[in-house]
Parts: structure tokens; sequence; C-alpha cells
């Protein structure tokens, strides 16, 4: 039997099995997506022929982003796979299925009623491993940053929950360690510290006040340490972070909180309803989202102290938004907003679904459950069709964000690719049109006219 009730309160391998064959279901025909024009081909390009060194990931000559362990594994893809796209995406699939298995692991340590357990923890894992929201992180070979910190905070997670109210303390080293690795992977779980206070307040009858001083001195040492390598060995802060600085500069303290709020509001709509999923968000309703954010608030606060065992869930999806905020009023990225930044969000979120559920679980039929479960695949299915092929993703991009230019020039190249060069000539056209201001963009966008002017030279 699947939930027997002798492994209630035991990681069942039946359960992991199920989650990680589902998850894989869902996602093993991304490997045919290729590499995406768009930041995947300037990936792999740029770490052809390049061997990782001291001073790429520990200097101010390196990359955009401080982000060397995520950059690692993709060395590691080149150097194992040749930089093939197959075996990248299959990288991503994976670590997606190990952080599903995780977030279950999670699950079933922090639902207490003993009766649902396992089908809380199933709930979380299944909800975060088939959720439509995470099919961009997962999918696209670039965002493997996200998959990557998400992984290593989930290990911290567990073995904090775990690990926690035992008589040792030789667990401090790898919890330490695998906190260090999440932000060495992406800087969106530095506030996982402030998550961790809320689970040692919950937990303070059971922990001593000098255990939990050393739970919190082993992960700001990493913090602190995390701080010195990506501050302390560059001559200046990445780039990545100076041109945040400088975009944030512009922006009032009101604004920027109305930003904030709105933001916030459109990544918990997206986590309960995620529809339309669109690779490009470069605008959002703040009327509505403001809206949102408001209930967001009110039924979080009140859950928040109703609820003591929904409160370490909910600390961590707050927590886990905040870096996205940041990305959006500073500008980092080609877009304000991306589906992508709710990745590690969706953690907390499904926990918080699960549990809060839990004890009306176990009034639900098995088959139930599961026929509700796998209706999450059915549009994950269907995004990851979309993704494969390059001329439809596109076009359902363009439908979706008509007024920005950008994916008008990276739909002229796949159509470029495919020998439908007055279609691509009309696409560039338009993005001239709708204005195009990255330098980066700007670069491409000239790079693919200049490949229509050789296509059609060719072509007479």
């Amino acid at each position: 039997m699947l939930l027997g009730a002798e492994n209630k309160n035991k990681v069942n391998t039946k359960v992991i099995l199920l989650i990680s064959l589902a998850v894989f279901a869902a996602y093993l025909k991304a490997t045919r997506t290729g590499a995406l024009v768009l930041d995947d081909m300037t990936l792999i390009n740029s770490i052809r022929g390049t061997e990782p060194s001291f001073s790429l990931f520990f200097s101010g000559d390196g990359p955009t982003y401080f982000r060397p362990l995520a950059y690692l594994s993709f060395f590691l893809d080149m150097r194992l796979f040749r930089g093939d796209p197959v075996a990248m995406h299959f990288a991503n699939i994976l670590i997606h299925v190990c952080n599903s298995v995780l977030v279950y692991c999670v699950a079933l340590r922090l639902t207490h009623d003993d009766a649902v357990r396992q089908r809380s923890a199933m709930v979380a894992a299944f909800m975060f491993g088939l959720h439509p929201v995470n099919s961009e992180a997962v999918i696209w070979i670039s965002s493997r940053y996200d998959l990557l910190c998400c992984f290593f905070m989930l290990a911290s997670l567990l073995l904090l929950v775990r690990q926690a109210a035992s008589d040792t303390v030789s667990f401090l080293v790898p919890l330490s360690l695998m906190f260090l690795c999440s932000m060495l992977s992406k800087e969106s779980s530095l506030l996982f510290p402030a998550a961790a206070v809320v689970f040692i307040f919950n937990e303070r009858k059971i922990l001593t006040q000098i255990r939990a001083l050393a739970i919190m001195a082993s992960l700001m040492l990493s913090l602190l340490f995390y701080l010195f390598l990506r501050n302390g060995l560059h001559i200046a802060v990445d780039k990545g972070i100076g041109d945040s600085l400088a975009a944030s500069a512009h922006v009032g303290i009101g604004a920027m909180l109305a930003h904030c709020m709105a933001a916030t509001g459109f990544y918990v709509k997206k986590m309960l309803y995620p529809f339309p999923l669109s690779f490009v968000i470069s605008s959002i309703n703040s009327s509505s989202c403001l809206i949102l954010f408001a209930l967001f608030f009110v039924v979080l606060t009140a859950l928040f102290f109703i609820r003591r065992d929904l409160r370490f869930p909910i600390a961590l999806m707050v927590t886990a938004l905040v870096p996205p905020l940041y990305a959006m009023i500073g500008r980092l990225a080609w877009t304000p907003y991306a589906e992508r930044y709710v990745y590690i969000p969706m953690v907390g979120f499904a926990l918080l679904v699960s549990i809060a559920s839990s004890r009306y679980l176990q009034r639900i039929p098995t088959i139930f459950l599961f026929a509700g479960i796998s209706l999450l695949a059915i549009p994950t299915t269907f995004r990851v069709n979309t993704w494969t092929e390059p001329v439809t993703f596109w076009k359902d991009t363009i439908s979706k964000s008509p007024h920005f230019g950008t994916p008008h020039v990276l739909l002229a190249a796949e159509l470029i690719s495919t020998g439908r060069l007055d279609e691509a000539e009309q696409h560039i056209l338009r993005a001239r049109e709708l204005g195009i201001t990255k330098s980066k963009e700007l670069n491409y966008a000239s790079a693919v006219h200049t490949a229509l002017l050789d296509a059609r030279k060719r072509k007479q």
C-alpha cells in the first residue's frame, strides 16, 4: 500500500519514485527544446573554450552576476557534454526532480498531523514539481541559477528541520556549507536566516538558547563569508548590483514601495493562478495587483498569528519574494517581472498550502487526490510543448506582450534560420517601431539584421 500506516512518519521510497517519475514525465520533452536564442546561446558560446579560474569566480573580472557555483555547473556541462543542449536541459530537469523530492522530505518534518503526514508531503511535492509557473525555470537553460540556489537552500532547510532538536552539533557544518552553496548559485536565498529565526522561535520550547544561537551563528557566518567573497575580493561590487543601485537611485521611496507591493501581489497571483504563462512580462496591472497584495497581507498576517505550524512556510515564501523585488526596482533583467522568480517562493507556497489543508486531506479518497494533482501536469506539459517549437514559442510570447520589441527580434532570428526571410524582416521593422533601449538587445538586433541581409544575398 503506497501510504501505509507504518510509513506515515518516514520517507517513503515508493512516494519518492512516484514524484520523480511524474515530474520527469511532465518535463522530459523539454530536452528537445534546444538552446534558446536569448541568453542560452550566449551562455554556451561564452564558456566554450574557456576554463574556470580563481580570477573568473572571485574577482572583479568575473561575470555580470556573482554566481560562481552555477557557472561551474555550466563549465561541467561543457567539459562532459560539449555544451549539448539536450544534456543541459536534462540536468535542469534532474535538479528540479531532486528539488521536488526535497520538498517532500521537508514537508514530512513540518506536518504535525501524523494521520495525514504522507499525503500532505505528497501534495507539497507535486504542487511544487508540477506547478505550471515553475516551467520557465526548469525549461530555460539559463535559469539553472534558480534551480541550484533552490536545491542547496532545500538541503540546508532539511538539515535545519531534521537536526535542530537533535543532540548532535555536527549538522551545523553541512548546514552552513549548503547555505553558502545556495548563495553562490544565486543571491535569492540571502534572507534564509530570517526565515530560520521564525523556525527557531516556533521551536523555542525544545531548543536551548545555546543551540539556537549556534544555528544562527552558522548561518550568519556563511552569509558574512559570502558577502566577503562577493565584495571583499572584488575591487568593487559586481556589475549586476552596481546597475541595480544606479537604477534604484532615481526612484522615490513612495513609488518604490508601491511598485514592490504591486509586484508582490502579481507574484502571489502567479502562484495562485499562473495563467497566462508568458516568457516576457514587461508590465502588470498595478491597481489589481495592489488589491491582491492587500488581501495577501491580511490573510497571511492572520494565518501567521493563528496557525503556529504555518509561520515557517509563510516566512520562507515572504523572504524569497524580496530578491525579485530588488531585481524589479533595479531593472537587472531584460524584463522587470519573470515567472522564474517565483521558483524559490513556490517552496514556501507549496508547504503553506499542503500544511494548511492537511486536516482535510484525510477525507479525500486517494484516487481523487491523485486526479486533482495530475491536473497540474496538463498545462505544464502544454507549456513544455510550446517551448520545443521556437517559432511558436516566440509568436506566443509576442501575442502576450505585443508592445515589447525584443521578442520580435528573437522571432526574426528563428525565422531566418528556417528561411522565412520576408516574415523575419517584418518583425525586425516592428521591433524598431516599438523601440529597443538596452545595449545588449540593440547589439543582438543589429546582428540579426546583418544575418537577414546575408541570407538574402545567399538566396540571390
